[in-house]
């Protein structure tokens, strides 16, 4: 077996690991009750949307150096801070109770997004 197999080998195998964490990933049940729980927290609508406003605002912000820094350090480092990332916005949620605190986790899901984005995209292997 050449080098050349192997590595198509090794490539093959972490593709589907790649699907599986982008579906686990994806799988947020909080999504459609992430405005009533802000609510219950005592936000008003108008902080929600600057919540949400503000995410969308680091998401388009970070989406290039993101990919810059992936394609610089690697694949696996930006998964593994989608990882981390993604792990601080539940964190923060779960023991937020108020706005600041909501945006903080705004700011981590946003970061979270952004370094499991480009990461398909430019796919070479782990």
């Amino acid at each position: 077996m050449n080098n050349t197999d192997v590595n198509t080998t090794k490539l093959k195998g972490n593709i589907w690991k790649l699907y599986l964490y982008e579906t686990l990933y994806s799988l947020m049940f909080y999504t459609p009750i992430i405005v009533l729980f802000y609510q219950k927290n005592g936000l008003s609508l108008a902080q929600i949307m600057i919540i949400q406003s503000f995410s969308s605002i680091v998401w388009i912000l970070m989406e290039i150096p993101s990919g810059y820094f992936a394609d610089l350090v690697g694949k696996k480092i930006s998964l593994m801070l989608n990882g981390i990332f993604a792990f601080l916005t539940m964190l923060t949620l779960g023991l937020g109770s108020n706005f600041y605190y909501f945006l903080l986790a705004a700011l981590f899901w946003a970061l979270a997004g952004v370094f499991i984005s480009e990461s398909p995209v430019s796919w070479e292997g782990f």
